[in-house]
């Protein structure tokens, strides 16, 4: 694991994805789509986010479950939000089909070096467990924060603007490419601490 207080560090193991966060941004993320503020489900937080950057990391059947902290950080609450199916044709239509927003668990880590970030876990409908057993209270760089109890999930970070910059390996990531990363590697740098 990477040791530098001023390097960005990954969360988990998986593939990642490098989007800019505007007015307009929409996210897949396992087979739907969200905006910041449907992800959160918290529209005022959200706005906050809008010019900074949002890594998608997502974890293969294979990938190690457990994630950490990505810095000395204060974990604020975690806010937990049931899976949904929602109707996307009328009734009239005579079909049903629908789309999926995923379980997921969010909270604000207010980092020590990468100002306050957004960590969003998603797992599946129904079966996605999500175990995250600390919130309000200081924790370490590296870390467990928690883990997936299946297989197949995904981590978003989102980071407001002025904090971050990704190295350039992974600053070309785009919602078509994706770079394999593994937990506590080097893929960012503190914009306030560049060493």
């Amino acid at each position: 694991m990477d040791s530098c207080p001023g390097h960005l560090i990954s969360p988990c193991d998986g593939w990642l994805s490098v989007h800019e966060i505007d007015d307009g941004s929409v996210f897949n993320i396992k087979g739907s789509r969200y905006g910041i503020s449907n992800l959160i489900r918290d529209s005022v937080i959200a706005e906050k986010y809008k010019g900074g950057i949002c890594l998608i990391i997502r974890l293969c059947a294979s990938d190690y479950h457990y994630y950490c902290y990505i810095d000395d950080a204060w974990q604020g609450t975690n806010h937990f939000i049931d899976g949904e199916l929602h109707s996307v044709q009328p009734a009239a239509l005579g079909k049903y089909p629908v789309f999926a927003l995923n379980r997921r668990s969010w909270c604000v880590l207010e980092t020590d070096h990468f100002g306050p970030v957004i960590q969003t876990e998603v797992g599946a409908l129904v079966v996605g467990g999500i175990v995250n057993d600390r919130e309000n209270e200081r924790v370490k760089r590296g870390e467990e924060k928690g883990h997936f109890e299946l297989a197949g999930s995904t981590i978003v970070l989102m980071f407001e603007p002025g904090w971050v910059k990704m190295l350039p390996a992974f600053a070309k990531g785009t919602a078509d490419s994706e770079t394999r990363v593994t937990q506590g590697m080097w893929i960012g740098v503190s914009l306030t601490d560049e060493s």
